[in-house]
């Protein structure tokens, strides 16, 4: 299932293009690379499909799975958006250290 709505917005975030197949740990995948401005600059790195440049664009690649909401929320437009940028720099922080990964919470509540 694909879904389509180009102009959707999530705030000020554009909609990915994803499919959603509905099984297994990672139900979402995305299917045309997307990009944030998240603000969070003076970070370079890239693993997998995932990467940011010093500017704090973080650019996800066509491919990329996530499991979208964890916990008690449910999988609403805004969530959908805010979890992809969100489980993207948690791959990152993996490289980039705690602070990068609290710089990604602090993403993740301002998308929402």
């Amino acid at each position: 299932m694909k879904h389509e709505n180009d102009g959707v917005h999530s705030r000020d975030y554009t909609w990915p293009h994803y499919s959603w197949h509905g099984h297994g740990p990672f139900p979402f995948a995305l299917e045309s690379p997307h990009t944030f401005d998240t603000g969070i600059t003076g970070y370079t790195g890239r693993i997998g499909r995932v990467s940011i440049n010093q500017d704090g664009m973080l650019t996800i690649q066509r491919g990329f799975i996530w499991d979208g909401a964890s916990g008690p929320a449910f999988d609403d437009p805004a969530m959908l958006v805010a979890s992809l940028a969100h489980d993207a720099l948690c791959i990152l922080s993996s490289h980039l250290g705690f602070r990068f990964r609290r710089a990604g919470d602090g993403f993740f509540r301002d998308v929402l």
